[in-house]
């Protein structure tokens, strides 16, 4: 009909017009018009066509009589035709040979064009190897009714907004990749060169150019991508990458840069990620013992001698890194009397160096517990200068953070961080860190920023004893060494991979034992609480038996970082629409079972706080 001399695509629109209004007036609903105006639901197209093959003439063909479509009348025929008892097993046609009447092929192929697209009365559906495979037909706008002959498969896709095709197309390709269902070669065709171009579909999902375009690594990024799409509306931009024994599977980035920023969300686009900053700090003072520049057990006022005032002198460095330093609230009143100072690396110094402990050191666990709000000179930084196009900006769900406020509250946190006081502390450090004098300031324990790529990547070379996986892919425009300097030009020494173009390989840590550290496990053991959920600096996982299994961090709104020792699985989230809900921990609990990590559901989910 296309292709006719009477109808050219520049008639399309107007004719699309016309039909689109007209077909709405109740007169035309009911018309009989067999070949163009019929209504059924996507339930029925593929029962008719999968169990009895139904010669519809065409997938909307219209009425035969007294306003019943052909599909209330084929129904009615299928009905007389079938014992209700047994389980859809009558039988509408007689002939043998009726799927070669539907494509005009073996004794009906006189009757058709041997190379047409179309047998009798129904679209031949074409393999990429050139056999038909099925039959079906489509309809203006984009419903369709379609079957798979060799694999007794029947799908119908309907719909009301008008459509060049793309989407049913991409829809059909999904649920077809996702069977092992051969691709028809119109509906694989049509995605690459259809009107609908801009529709972008990676892995037979159709995303609307929402999701960045990179290629699909494994099944399970496949599966991520398509959730990801459902929750749109539930995320502003976000990335997730995940190692898996040094590989990587995963790497998708999706959404803006901002609620008023409408560029894409890229790989090597930097979020705020908060408290999995503690993380990335917690690895640094790891290296620093590792490399005897501090001990474990050391005073920290042996290293920072004014820290020793107001009864800090014995203070550990492991206090500092198991939170129980009773410094939870230090400089917690910042927010409301002088906000400029958290930006003053020189003021937040001494306002730590002169604070006075809430609790005696190794009593009192908090979630709220810095790692390191300043007790090393490090050299921290939020971003550096240069980097500020590829910031992504700060965006607080609302509604999400008054359904945490009203959880009832938590014996392990102080009053000031109880959840009825959350929504003022994140609205006002959400504004706050926006703003470009905020993300360049040094704040060790919740300011760092860097992309999914590098902080997957930083978990990955952890997770292996500290060997650091080859770099991320030769198109990468950034390597990880990059990332790290935006988050601490300290940490330098201890990157993995310190020349881009090495394969990898350089370890970073001495100690056969470093996980143990971590985790505050084996020797490290008398170091942390026996039951608390955090080791040395790291938040600790566990399996559904309860053992540890790996460590990580997470921050404020949801972004996270995380491995898994046994299987050498590293996974990072980070997003820039802070959700205090389940977002993370539904993604992350997504690719775990897909890859059988045994990480217990919702063991990281309590973070989301941080």
């Amino acid at each position: 009909m296309g292709s006719g001399k009477l109808i050219k695509p520049v008639h399309i629109p107007q004719i699309a017009t016309t039909l689109a209004g007209v077909f709405n007036l109740l007169n035309f609903r009911r018309a009989i018009m067999p070949a163009a105006n019929g209504h059924c639901s996507a339930q029925n197209s593929p029962k008719k066509q999968q169990d009895s093959k139904q010669n519809q003439e065409d997938v909307e063909s219209g009425n035969h009589s007294g306003g019943n479509t052909s599909g209330d009348s084929f129904t009615k025929l299928i009905e007389n035709d079938m014992n209700p008892s047994s389980n859809y097993g009558g039988k509408i046609f007689r002939n043998s040979r009726i799927h070669d009447a539907f494509l005009g092929v073996g004794v009906y192929e006189d009757l058709a064009k041997p190379h047409g697209r179309f047998g009798l009365g129904f679209g031949r559906c074409i393999s990429k190897e050139g056999s038909c495979i099925g039959f079906g037909h489509p309809g203006m706008g984009g419903s369709t009714g379609y079957c798979d002959i060799q694999d007794r498969f029947a799908i119908s896709v309907t719909l009301n907004k008008l459509s060049s095709g793309a989407l049913t197309a991409s829809i059909i390709c999904f649920v077809c990749s996702e069977l092992n269902i051969p691709v028809a070669e119109e509906y694989s065709r049509f995605i690459k060169t259809g009107p609908d171009a801009k529709l972008k579909v990676k892995g037979a999902m159709a995303d609307d150019g929402w999701i960045y375009d990179t290629h699909i690594r494994s099944d399970v990024e496949a599966k991520l991508r398509h959730f990801l799409v459902g929750l749109q509306n539930n995320i502003l931009g976000i990335q997730i990458c995940a190692y898996k024994d040094g590989e990587v599977i995963i790497d998708t980035a999706a959404g803006l840069l901002g609620e008023y920023d409408p560029r894409p969300v890229q790989p090597d686009t930097l979020f705020p990620v908060f408290s999995a900053t503690k993380g990335i700090t917690s690895g640094m003072l790891h290296w620093l013992v590792d490399n005897g520049k501090m001990k474990l057990d050391e005073n920290i006022a042996n290293i920072w001698p004014e820290f020793g005032s107001n009864g800090k002198d014995l203070m550990k460095v492991y206090h500092v890194l198991n939170h129980t330093s009773g410094l939870h609230i230090a400089g917690a009143d910042l927010l409301n009397e002088n906000q400029q100072l958290l930006s003053q690396w020189d003021g937040c110094l001494n306002r730590i160096a002169t604070s006075v402990p809430e609790t005696e050191p190794g009593q009192l666990w908090s979630l709220a517990e810095s790692v390191d709000n300043g007790n090393y000179k490090a050299g921290f930084y939020g971003s550096t200068p240069g980097v500020e196009s590829r910031l992504a900006t700060l965006r607080l769900d609302t509604d999400s953070l008054n359904m945490f406020s009203e959880m009832s509250s938590q014996p392990n946190l102080p009053s000031t961080l109880q959840p009825v006081n959350t929504p003022q502390i994140a609205k006002t450090l959400t504004a706050l860190f926006n703003i470009l004098n905020f993300r360049r300031a040094i704040i060790p324990a919740c300011y760092g920023h860097c992309s999914a790529r590098a902080l997957a990547r930083y978990y990955a070379a952890l997770v292996n004893g500290g060997v650091g996986p080859p770099p991320h892919s030769s198109s990468s425009k950034t390597p990880l060494v990059e990332v790290i300097v935006v988050v601490t030009s300290a940490i330098i020494e201890m990157t993995p991979v310190t020349n881009p173009s090495s394969n990898g390989g350089d370890k970073i840590f001495r100690n056969s034992r470093i996980h143990d550290a971590f985790l505050g496990v084996g020797q490290y053991g008398n170091l942390v609480k026996s039951d608390g959920k955090y080791g040395l600096g790291f938040k600790r996982y566990t399996s559904k038996e309860g053992s540890l299994v790996g460590f990580g961090h997470s921050g404020m709104g949801g972004s996270t970082g995380l491995c898994e020792i046994k299987n050498r699985f590293a996974v990072a989230v980070t997003l820039n629409k802070l959700s205090f809900t389940s977002l993370t921990s539904n993604i992350i609990q997504l690719v775990c079972s897909e890859l059988n990590i045994p990480i217990r559901e919702g063991s990281w989910e309590h973070q989301r706080k941080n």
